[in-house]
């Protein structure tokens, strides 16, 4: 089996239409630098079903994808310039000055250099709020797709995890607690290695300032309210007669991909790696079996907020790998 990457692209197509703009002067610019796809030897025998399979072929992906880069990497640290893998997409993202573009499209080692623009994504203080409504024993979006009749027949989410890439998520609210799956109810204690990730490393430009969560922050945290309120529609459950959650016996874990709305295709990536197995609070020892079941995304990158055919490829391919590992990407 082929690991899912990128299509070839020729030449001509090695940069994107943005990135060609741009004067080759000392300003610093974002780009994902796609790399060679994996031959068909490389490629990891996943004909053995199971977790073991899953587990290899997570591994299998990493090391592939770090080989390809290891060259590109040396160059990257050699120069001092700020870069992260992503073997989900087989790319690395970098920050370097525009005239090194140019270094970069010749390179053997890279397929093509896509653009790595600040998208806007959701904004939930734009829009408006109704008026407080009387609390319903079951929310009328729940009736609408007739949750309450696969309760009835005892499916309820028990035993799956879903997983959130948003703003963030307030893990201790009381209708999200129970399911978290770092939450241990018998101890009272909470674990959010595993769990939880974030890919918000520092202020984008369009952001508001200070950021009221911070960054790389090791526990939940929702900057922008719409990651807690989607969780609650997949989950949520107070234990009292409001219910608002699809699922409310299923686990949730999280990942926050967007500062207060804004993301970029990087920050989308890098959630989609760490579901496909999650990592401990410093970023290591990933693990397959402890990824989710289904992914939630409730984030978009059209042409008009600066995305392009080129990064739109990168995170195909990420999605192609997360199906190829069984999760299923919504």
């Amino acid at each position: 089996m082929v690991v899912a990457a990128v299509p070839d692209v020729a030449p001509l197509a090695k940069l994107d239409a943005s990135l060609a703009a741009i004067p080759a002067d000392d300003r610093l610019v974002e780009v994902l630098i796609a790399l060679p796809n994996p031959a068909r030897d490389e490629a990891p025998d996943v004909s053995r079903a199971g977790l073991f399979a899953k587990t290899a072929l997570v591994e299998a992906k990493r090391v592939a994808s770090e080989t390809k880069g290891r060259d590109l990497a040396a160059w990257l640290e050699g120069r001092h310039y700020a870069y992260r893998s992503y073997w989900i997409a087989n790319a690395i993202w970098a920050r370097v000055p525009a005239y090194e573009i140019a270094s970069l499209v010749a390179r053997g080692d890279v397929r093509f250099l896509a653009s790595n623009p600040v998208v806007r994504g959701i904004d939930p203080r734009t829009v408006s709020q109704p008026s407080p409504k009387a609390i319903n024993a079951v929310e009328w979006g729940i009736e609408r797709i007739r949750a309450p009749e696969a309760w009835a027949a005892g499916v309820l989410g028990q035993g799956a995890v879903v997983a959130g890439a948003d703003t963030g998520y307030q893990w201790d609210h009381p209708a999200l607690r129970s399911q978290y799956r770092g939450w241990n109810a018998q101890t009272q204690q909470v674990a959010h290695a595993y769990n939880w990730h974030d890919a918000i490393h520092e202020d984008n430009p369009g952001s508001n300032s200070p950021n009221s969560c911070g960054f790389d922050q090791p526990s939940p945290c929702d900057d922008g309210n719409h990651g807690t309120h989607t969780m609650g529609t997949m989950v949520g459950n107070d234990g009292g007669s409001n219910e608002i959650g699809v699922a409310p016996s299923a686990k949730w874990i999280g990942c926050r991909n967007m500062e207060e709305g804004w993301g970029t295709p990087s920050t989308y990536i890098e959630c989609m790696q760490f579901f496909a197995a999650p990592t401990d609070a410093q970023g290591n020892n990933p693990r397959a079996d402890l990824a989710p079941h289904v992914i939630n995304n409730s984030w978009g990158c059209p042409p008009n907020e600066g995305c392009t055919a080129q990064s739109d490829e990168l995170m195909a391919a990420a999605i192609a790998n997360l199906h190829e590992l069984g999760i299923v990407f919504v």
